[in-house]
């Protein structure tokens, strides 16, 4: 599970493996294929972890801290490839975008026939985009009272989207972006990201294009906080 939260889609994974795994889940099919975009939302390449610490932005390019993002035209999805062999068979991940640079990534386990869509939110900038979040926590709850038209289940003690429009689904799911950086934000805390990058193993600092997309990025959560409930 450590290696899990350093690969491209580290939130969904986790979701995936338990611990709160129905409040990402979704009865709807979010991101059927006519949804999907023609072209790539994530540039394919090498990401790598990236933290901001004490003021600094540190980039952690190493095998157990990066892997490649590879995009299939034919199925409109992603797969991530990782630097450390592994036995698990790759996921394919089915993505779209909610509203500008939020994007919803959602992959299926037909095996929990109530729910099989397994979600996370992603908020994106050029080459570099936050970890995933799932919908769990204080923010998804504040969330739900505030959008009567998404109807939810319970199972296990853990909310899931069990019937609504895919507009009203979405709306709510800005809202739960925007809730969780405004308590994040207030709270002094930072996000982790996942970066583009060519270099070799070891720390390093960003290059000139990583920087603008990072901040970018920092500027964008701090625009979703700003943003008012149920807007």
């Amino acid at each position: 599970m450590i290696r899990l939260a350093f690969i491209v889609f580290a939130a969904l994974a986790l979701s995936a493996c338990g611990g709160d795994i129905q409040a990402s889940r979704s009865a709807v099919d979010m991101v059927p294929f006519e949804v999907r975009p023609e072209t790539p939302i994530f540039s394919a390449g090498r990401y790598c972890d990236g933290k901001f610490d004490k003021g600094a932005i540190v980039i952690s390019s190493g095998e157990d801290t990066c892997s490649q993002l590879v995009w299939h035209p034919d199925t409109r999805t992603y797969t991530p490839v990782f630097s450390v062999a592994s036995d698990e068979t790759p996921t394919q991940y089915a993505v779209t975008e909610i509203s500008q640079g939020v994007v919803l990534l959602q992959t299926e386990t037909p095996e929990e026939a109530h729910a099989p869509y397994v979600l996370a939110i992603y908020v994106v900038r050029g080459g570099a985009f936050t970890y995933g979040m799932s919908l769990s926590g204080d923010w998804t709850q504040e969330a739900i009272a505030r959008h009567p038209r998404v109807t939810f289940g319970m199972k296990d003690d853990h909310p899931y989207i069990a019937a609504g429009a895919r507009a009203d689904i979405a709306a709510f799911l800005g809202d739960v972006v925007s809730s969780h950086y405004r308590k994040m934000i207030s709270g002094g805390e930072t996000f982790g990201f996942m970066v583009r990058d060519m270099a070799g193993p070891g720390e390093h600092e960003p290059d000139v294009r990583q920087s603008l997309d990072i901040e970018a990025l920092r500027e964008l959560t701090k625009s979703l906080a700003r943003t008012s409930p149920g807007d």
